[in-house]
């Protein structure tokens, strides 16, 4: 439920919008595309559309499957605010990407859920779901060998890098990317290219 009063998170279930669905209409779907995920994508992390809300329903799921957090995401232009989510308390919540076996021990962190799912394809990513790390944020990602973070270009997305790197710095290795455009409008390649190799 969406409201404007904060509840406590261990008291919270979060649930979907009742209303869920498969059946993308022309606009979401070429949104999610536009994002650099495909329909295995949508699958694989339960993408789904509210079209009482008419928005784009992006879930958070712990490993065991277990809902933890949403955003709804609106593509009209008119629509506002652009992100709908709970008011819960999200600090221990981090969106993950599938993990892939590179055998590496290092990671990326997205400001977006897409552009984590992207990215996620080359690395295992996270998305901090905005820009403001938490200390639980911080504590899990210093766990990494190397964490590369790459948010938004915006002045909120580089001041969250600075923040994110300065808390980081000093448990393990950082690297910052910055790109004019998100990670998720950039092809494979060019994500591969700037994360480098091992």
């Amino acid at each position: 439920e969406l409201n404007d009063a904060a509840v406590n998170y261990a008291d919270y279930k979060c649930t979907l919008p009742a209303d869920c669905c498969d059946d993308f209409p022309l606009a979401a779907r070429l949104w999610l595309l536009k994002g650099g995920t495909t329909e295995s994508d949508w699958r694989d992390y339960g993408i789904r559309y509210s079209p009482s809300l008419q928005r784009v329903v992006l879930p958070v799921y712990d490993a065991e499957r277990n809902l933890e957090w949403y955003q709804l995401r609106a593509i009209e232009k008119w629509q506002r605010p652009k992100y709908l989510q709970p008011s819960a308390d999200r600090s221990r919540v981090l969106f993950k990407s599938k993990p892939i076996n590179t055998g590496s021990r290092r990671c990326i962190i997205t400001e977006d859920i897409l552009s984590s799912i992207k990215t996620g394809k080359c690395e295992q990513s996270f998305s901090l779901l905005g820009t403001k790390p938490t200390t639980f944020h911080i504590n899990f990602l210093s766990k990494f060998d190397e964490v590369i973070i790459w948010l938004d270009s915006d002045r909120a997305g580089q001041k969250g890098a600075y923040n994110l790197r300065k808390s980081l710095a000093m448990f393990t290795e950082v690297r910052c990317i910055s790109t004019e455009l998100d990670p998720k409008y950039l092809t494979l390649e060019q994500i591969k290219e700037k994360i480098g190799g091992m």
